[in-house]
């Protein structure tokens, strides 16, 4: 039996790219982005290239507004306020 390797997309999966860092593309859940941003997001302020959404549908990720990714974490109170904050989704 053949075996196959897959996302699972039952959540929504994020992909974080930053300008500087050791490994510079990041795969999170809304309900990490916090951490992901404050722990890796250091370059001055400008670090983020990039976040996109997973798109099962295309099996590839796909850009997303910054007004959709606060969306997918407004449930979170300390998460809205971060982000409200951030220099990205200003």
């Amino acid at each position: 039996m053949k075996r196959t390797n897959y996302l699972d997309i039952s959540n929504i999966i994020l992909q974080v790219k930053f300008i500087k860092s050791s490994n510079n593309i990041f795969v999170c859940t809304p309900d990490s982005l916090m951490e992901v941003l404050k722990n890796l997001d250091g370059y001055h302020n400008k670090g983020i290239v990039f976040i996109k959404q997973f798109d099962p549908a295309k099996n590839t990720f796909q850009r997303v507004s910054k007004k959709q990714i606060r969306a997918f974490c407004n449930w979170d109170t300390e998460t809205d306020i971060y982000l409200n904050t951030h220099y990205y989704f200003k």
